[in-house]
């Protein structure tokens, strides 16, 4: 084997293993990025949750069975409803 050959060789090598790195490279930070966009949507929704909770809390401590009903379905939104319904009254409020 030529010295050339030996260096085409050791060259194709070198090609082939840093493509694998930086496909390897890629995929890190494509499942990085899904992470961290999942825990930011995910974040907004832990606040939510805990102050639904603690409203929960206080309707149960209502004596009157009916004024307990009507405060808990009052707050028994989930973070989904309450965004969806955010979002469409924030356009009505711009459509005029």
């Amino acid at each position: 084997m030529t010295v050339v050959q030996s260096n085409k060789n050791t060259l194709t090598e070198f090609l082939h293993t840093l493509e694998s790195k930086i496909t390897m490279l890629k995929t890190t930070f494509l499942l990085v990025s899904a992470i961290g966009i999942f825990g930011a949507l995910q974040a907004c929704s832990v606040p939510y949750d805990i102050l639904q909770e603690d409203a929960a809390q206080a309707c149960k401590k209502i004596v009157d069975w009916n004024d307990r009903s009507a405060c808990l379905n009052k707050n028994k939104m989930s973070y989904e409803q309450y965004e969806k319904q955010r979002k469409e009254m924030l356009n009505k409020g711009t459509e005029k």
